[in-house]
């Protein structure tokens, strides 16, 4: 199971439990794209800081981003 924190966050923002070879992707409430991560390892740590305060979409897809292993909300202070 995928685990991200801490949730709301500050600064960096934690994620364990990846699925090997997968994609996160950042987008703001609206859905416009922040971000796209390309990662290998199943825990890795997100610079939250250049992002805009309030609500941010996460979402990890496969490396052609048609399916979908995980979506959350994360609130950035």
């Amino acid at each position: 199971a995928v685990k991200l924190f801490p949730n709301p966050a500050t600064g960096n923002l934690s994620i364990e439990g990846l699925p090997l070879h997968k994609d996160i992707i950042l987008f703001d409430i609206t859905g416009m794209l922040l971000d796209t991560f390309r990662y290998d390892g199943i825990n890795v740590t997100l610079d939250m800081q250049p992002y805009p305060r309030g609500l941010i979409l996460l979402k990890i897809t496969d490396r052609e981003q048609k399916e979908i292993s995980f979506i959350t909300k994360i609130v950035l202070q």
